[in-house]
């Protein structure tokens, strides 16, 4: 480490190879100094002991030395258009004459389907980059170069290196990625399109079970394909849930955001559906006919029971499917053998999950009081533990019962791609990947080891809050999850780059930084950590451009401008929302000034609906909620309101999208009418970006919002139905004079798939 350094100094130090960052500008552009004690509190969480400058000087040391003794680095992320001269490698020299002459490296790169090659290098094609004197030995880091002409892809270098009469040798992930994320073709050029967005839960038809299916979702993509002609279908984030409500139905905090939730599988879809004969009498009786139609009948999804009873259908499936195909020792048909062959790709991800839900269920049936992992046994605490693997054995029927749901909702989103495509919406499914990991669910519980205890994930103080936010999920440790090889990011964006043409990631700005919470502290405490995101984005866009899937990236609230720079360099959609899109002068930018490589909408399922912003609906369930702080912040919230409203009726106005002669008097508008209705959507339209989504509430003019930021239990989220079923879309002359709106903006704006 050189000279002896100050206390200061060293905490200094350590804050800045742990990334750390000493302060932030925030939403109004003043320059937030970090609180010390929020450094000191993140330095011990990451391991690193503060509490005198002679224990926090031997950590620092002691990971000095280590990074030196080791003969690479774990993961090494390159670029096509940036690939590097050299390969690096660290090696003790001192026993090495000065030339060098005794140190040789051979490399064996494998790549995916296991191919190899070797590549050997002597001493004189060695480069000497730089020298390390740490304790009693002198390091040497020298450069080999690097493998040309390598395709996109995961490849492992196995490097072995040679100095004198000692051999080292290490295992490195290299990953190529392309320098942009896809673009699909039908947006090349100057073309335009738009897209629809809807709750999965929130469909309603005749035929479900009381939650939107993929039956569901097939008929509403073929009415909006038709009568909208829209080329996208945006939806929820589809991630595992618990189903338990209030706590454990948020998309945005799911079990797992590797797999799915099975209450959207459509049960008389499935192919072993068919030959079941005890889930055909289960059905059969009235009891549970009736139920059925309850459920579909209700207002409101009532998860609990639609996954009870999906549950219970789909366990009767299973063990028919089982006494069909499957005996102890294996696989004994050929539909038996894909699902084992699903199995195999999805590997150890899918295993712990399966582990995990399994424990869950079997924990909770035996004593209702546990609702969480940590509330088990403290030898189960661990999934790798020898009572872990006795579980895994004695359940094995279980557990493969939970690898057969996430099989079965794999084949039929598949099936719902292609189905997409053959009906004329060419950029599919526009799925959501959400931000957070609960802590009680299936992903920590399997990959503890790559999570910061003590921490929690937020943002900092903004208009929207002025306390900060704490979201109350933790953040991965990015060195381990580096070393590694960034497996779990990697099979995480697979999964959810799969059976769809876009990807919505959720506060994308996570992928650049996150913002860091001590327990115990106020979030306006908190402090921003960097990521390497060059190697975060280099993955991205290598899997956007395998699965051929456009990224969209959340980036509302506060961005810094290297972020926006970054996204843009990599081809990542910025988010627009007509609400946040203001200059300088707090007046709402027109049409033409958005960005093109975006996609614009009026709204977010966090914030009001066109109809609850226009008539301040959402203000007053706020106040209601006792969400303000006090009572002026809840006038100064209307007035500001008051004030947007005018705003947006002169933008309105000035873009000649009122009819002629409207009053601009926004009092003259107490709700949202029909010809406001068509001017926002127009104003939409007009946007510059290359992608414009509305959501189904503003289609239908429905006032409810389906979630209120910073409740849970107090009001009833993630639970609001369509206006309108399914058979409706179909058949209601209201609903087709909806549709026409949006129909008429699309075609005019040649955002159609037929403009293509």
């Amino acid at each position: 480490m050189g000279k002896k350094l100050s206390g200061k100094d060293l905490l200094d130090l350590a804050a800045e190879r742990s990334r750390i960052l000493p302060e932030y500008v925030d939403t109004e552009g003043h320059l937030q100094k970090i609180n010390p004690e929020t450094r000191v509190k993140i330095l011990n969480a990451m391991g690193l002991p503060t509490g005198s400058a002679r224990s926090l000087r031997g950590a620092l040391e002691r990971d000095e030395y280590a990074f030196w003794s080791q003969l690479s680095d774990p993961v090494l992320v390159v670029r096509t258009g940036n690939i590097p001269k050299y390969i690096h490698f660290r090696i003790p020299i001192d026993d090495l004459v000065t030339d060098f002459k005794g140190l040789r490296l051979k490399i064996t790169i494998e790549n995916e389907a296991g191919g190899t090659s070797c590549f050997r290098y002597d001493h004189n094609e060695l480069v000497l980059i730089e020298k390390k004197a740490l304790r009693t030995k002198t390091f040497g880091c020298f450069g080999a170069p690097f493998p040309a002409d390598l395709p996109l892809g995961y490849y492992t270098f196995q490097i072995t290196a040679t100095a004198g009469q000692k051999k080292k040798d290490q295992a490195v992930r290299v990953i190529v990625c392309p320098e942009r994320t896809y673009l699909p073709p039908v947006l090349q050029g100057d073309r335009r399109l738009a897209g629809i967005w809807v709750p999965l839960y929130a469909i309603r038809s005749d035929r479900n079970w009381g939650i939107g299916d993929f039956a569901d979702l097939k008929r509403f993509a073929l009415w909006a394909s038709r009568e909208l002609k829209v080329a996208f279908i945006g939806i929820n984030p589809l991630h595992s849930l618990f189903n338990r409500s209030p706590y454990n139905i948020s998309p945005y905090l799911p079990a797992s955001r590797l797999y799915r939730n099975f209450i959207y599988l459509d049960i008389f879809g499935l192919a072993d559906f068919k030959t079941s004969k005890k889930a055909e009498k289960f059905l059969s009786e009235r009891e549970n006919r009736q139920l059925v139609l309850k459920l579909r009948a209700l207002k409101e999804v009532d998860y609990e029971k639609v996954a009870a009873l999906k549950g219970k259908v789909l366990r009767l499936i299973f063990e028919d499917f089982i006494e069909e195909n499957w005996s102890e020792s294996g696989p004994v048909t050929e539909r038996a053998a894909e699902l084992e062959g699903y199995i195999k790709r999805e590997g150890r991800f899918l295993d712990d999950y399966a582990t995990f839900m399994t424990l869950e269920r079997e924990w909770h049936l035996r004593d209702h009081r546990i609702w969480t992992w940590k509330d088990w046994p403290q030898q189960y605490h661990d999934p790798e533990s020898e009572a872990v693997e006795a579980f895994k054995k004695k359940h094995w029927k279980d557990v493969l019962f939970h690898k057969y749901l996430q099989w079965q909702i794999d084949e039929q989103l598949r099936e719902l791609n292609l189905y997409l495509e053959h009906i004329g919406i060419p950029l599919g499914l526009y799925h959501d990947l959400a931000m957070a990991d609960d802590l009680y669910g299936a992903d920590y519980w399997a990959n503890q080891d790559l999570f910061v205890s003590g921490i929690d994930v937020g943002a900092p103080p903004d208009d929207f809050s002025p306390k900060g936010q704490n979201w109350g999920f933790p953040p991965h440790d990015l060195e381990k999850v580096r070393e590694d090889g960034y497996r779990f990011f990697i099979h995480e964006l697979k999964r959810n780059c799969c059976f769809g043409g876009c990807l919505r990631i959720d506060h994308i700005m996570r992928l650049f930084h996150q913002f860091w919470i001590p327990h115990g502290m106020d979030p306006k405490d908190g402090a921003y950590v960097a990521t390497p995101h060059e190697e975060l984005m280099g993955i991205l866009a290598l899997e956007s451009v395998r699965n051929k899937v456009l990224i969209v990236g959340e980036d509302l609230g506060t961005v810094q401008p290297f972020i926006r720079k970054s996204l843009e360099g990599n081809g990542v959609f910025s988010y627009r929302l007509i609400y946040f899109e203001k200059d300088s002068e707090n007046e709402f930018l027109p049409p033409s000034v958005y960005p093109s490589f975006a996609l614009a909408s009026i709204t977010t399922h966090d914030l009001p609906t066109l109809c609850g912003f226009w008539q301040g609906l959402d203000i007053e369930e706020r106040r209601r909620l006792r969400l303000f702080p006090d009572e002026e912040s809840f006038l100064r919230a209307v007035r500001d309101r008051e004030q947007d409203k005018r705003k947006l009726l002169k933008a309105l106005i000035e873009n000649r999208l009122m009819p002629p002669h409207s009053s601009s008097n926004v009092r003259d508008y107490p709700e949202l009418t029909e010809e406001l209705q068509d001017a926002f959507i127009g104003f939409l339209a007009m946007c510059r970006s290359k992608l414009i989504m509305l959501n189904q509430e503003d289609l239908f003019r429905d006032p409810r919002q389906q979630n209120m930021p910073g409740t849970t239990w107090e009001r009833k989220n993630w639970v609001a139905r369509m206006r309108f079923n399914i058979e409706d879309l179909f058949e209601s002359s209201e609903v087709a004079q909806f549709a026409r709106i949006y129909r008429h903006w699309i075609l005019k704006t040649n955002r159609a798939p037929e403009a293509d």
